[in-house]
Formats: C-alpha cells, structure tokens, sequence
C-alpha cells in the first residue's frame, strides 16, 4: 500500500516537472538528441526536497524511448518507461496517458541536468554519463 502511494507520489512528481533558471548557462544552440543518448547516473541533489532522493538513473534510447530508476531515502523505489522529446533545450517526457512533462536541459561534455518539481519546492539533479 505505502509502495503504491509512493508510485503514485512519483508519477505526479514526473507529471509536475517544471522548468528553472538556476540551470547553468549554456550557449543559444539546441541540443541535438546524440547527446542526450547513453546511460545517466545522479551525483547530487539540491533543493529543499533532496534529502528525499537517493539515487536516479536513466537511460536514454536512440528509438526516443527512456526509462528511469529512481530510489528514495526511505527505501522505496519507482521506475517510469515512455518515450522523450527534446525541443531546443527542453527536454519532454511522456509516460502515457496524456502525461507529458517538460524540463530544461542543460548538457555540457558528460554532464547533464535538470530540475524538477518535487513534494517542497524544486529539486536540481545533476547526472554523470556512464556509457
């Protein structure tokens, strides 16, 4: 029951992702999706909901498709699959249902980041490429 709820939590969290300022500048051109392809793995959160997070991960297909891993402080862990988008520097997630969810993206070298709507405030994840 609790592992439902917190599936549920997650869900709506990915459905609320928002965008933010606070990402580092990046230059005006658009990302384009080779960039973005390969498997991500989390270094650090910030924010007032961070200490929530354990660790996230994603892997990023050629075919658009992804599927993320996200494991929380208080043991419970979520995983989401759909399909990805990305639109200049916004990144779009869609995970079925009609529940699109756009981030800014910010990619430098093998650093990725984006921020999202978490249960207080904002949370900025930072990822390390891994392959």
């Amino acid at each position: 029951m609790i592992r439902a709820r917190y599936t549920v939590l997650i869900v709506l969290c990915v459905t609320f992702l928002i965008g933010c300022t606070s990402l580092p500048h990046q230059e005006a051109k658009d990302i384009n999706q080779e960039k973005l392809i390969g498997t991500w793995k989390s270094t650090s959160f910030e924010g007032l909901s961070a200490n929530d997070y354990s660790s996230e991960s994603f892997i990023f297909n050629q075919d658009s498709t992804f599927h993320e891993e996200t494991k929380f402080t208080r043991g419970v862990e979520s995983e989401l699959n759909g399909t990805y988008k990305i639109d200049g520097r916004k990144l779009a997630f869609d995970i079925g249902k009609e529940n699109i969810t756009i981030v800014p993206l910010y990619i430098k070298d093998d650093t990725l980041m984006i921020t999202r709507k978490a249960a207080i405030g904002q949370v900025k994840v930072t990822f390390e490429r891994v392959n």
